[in-house]
């Protein structure tokens, strides 16, 4: 019997893919949409390889989202441009009824 595919380890994604996936997700037809990110910012001190100890900044990522933006760019997506999913569609007809 002949091994399963191996699944890669990780899947990367370009930053035009996240925005296409959101846009989607959240049923979005028109307008450009760019990439938000929202960092935070902390601070530890860690041990560096000489074995001293130092200040070292911790720059999490706290949110990530989708903001309107004026041009399609490397990060930004025209709406349009995307083709609705089946389950996007019906998404977005289930509002437009309860509303």
């Amino acid at each position: 019997m002949p091994n399963p595919p191996v699944a890669p380890a990780i899947i990367h994604f370009s930053f035009k893919q996240v925005v296409e996936a959101l846009i989607k997700q959240q049923g979005l037809t028109e307008g450009i949409w760019g990439l938000f990110v929202e960092f935070g910012i902390g601070a530890v001190n860690i041990a560096g390889p000489d074995g001293a100890i130092k200040p070292t900044a911790l720059i999490p990522i706290m949110k990530l989202g989708l903001q309107p933006v004026p041009t399609v760019t490397d990060i930004a997506v025209d709406a349009a441009s995307i083709a609705i999913t089946p389950i996007a569609k019906a998404k977005t007809s289930r509002k437009k009824k309860t509303s």
